[in-house]
This record gives structure tokens, C-alpha cells and sequence, in this order.
């Protein structure tokens, strides 16, 4: 994916199927990381994956895009949990996967990303983030 500006980015993941025009969310419980990350990548990953239980999201780290043709690894995936009734056609059961892309831009923070990486407990709320 190519971002045109820079600032924080990260993915927000949910998972769920429809039945009677209403959506069932699967919860998160698990990331796994696959592989490591780059000394390279780790400059750039403000914050790590996290579990978002409010929402039943899970939501990749917080990467830091400075420039055009910028790759980053992230190299992570979560498990999502969900329970459907047993029924007839059970095993027809369609699930919806949401990906949205959430962007801070730079200039509207107040610390630098190093400042933030060392001093923020929760990022998603120190830093206010906007769908993209």
C-alpha cells in the first residue's frame, strides 16, 4: 500500500458474520508475530499490536511513514474467536473481515515519534488518529 503522507499508521481488524440483519463480532485473543522485524522496521514501529476489547478489533502496530517507496514488516497476525449456532447449513456461515487504515498526521503532534514511543501507554487514545 502506498501512503502518500507522512505520519502514524495502523491497521484496525474485525471479524464477524450476519445473521437476521445483525452482526455477531469474533473477539481477538491472540497476535503471533511470525518471523522478526528489521532493525530497519524497528526504527519505524511506534507502538506494538494490540487487542482493542471495546471494539473487537485487533490493531497492527503503529508504523511511522516518513518517505515514498518506505517498506516496513510487520510480520503479524491475530486469532479471532467466535461461536455460531449449530444448526441446518452451519457450515455455510459467511464471515465479513472490516481492514480500516487509521492516519495521524505529523504535524499535529506534539511530541516527536521517539517521544512517543518511549512515553505512551495506549496510542490510540494519546494520539488522535483518523480513518483513512
Amino acid at each position: 500500500i502506498d501512503f502518500f503522507n507522512q505520519g502514524l499508521y495502523y491497521f484496525r481488524i474485525t471479524l464477524y458474520n450476519e445473521k437476521d440483519n445483525e452482526r455477531y463480532f469474533a473477539r481477538p485473543y491472540q497476535i503471533i508475530q511470525t518471523g522478526g522485524k528489521t532493525e530497519e522496521d524497528k526504527k519505524f514501529v511506534i507502538a506494538p499490536g494490540r487487542i482493542n476489547e471495546d471494539l473487537s478489533a485487533f490493531c497492527t502496530s503503529t508504523m511511522l511513514v516518513r518517505y515514498s517507496e518506505q517498506e516496513i514488516n510487520l510480520n503479524e497476525y491475530c486469532i479471532f474467536r467466535t461461536e455460531i449456532d449449530v444448526g441446518v447449513n452451519y457450515l455455510d456461515t459467511r464471515f465479513f473481515m472490516d481492514v480500516e487504515l487509521l492516519f495521524s498526521d505529523l504535524k499535529d503532534l506534539e511530541q516527536t515519534p521517539q517521544m512517543i514511543k518511549e512515553h505512551s501507554h495506549n496510542i490510540e487514545t494519546d494520539v488522535a488518529f483518523e480513518q483513512v
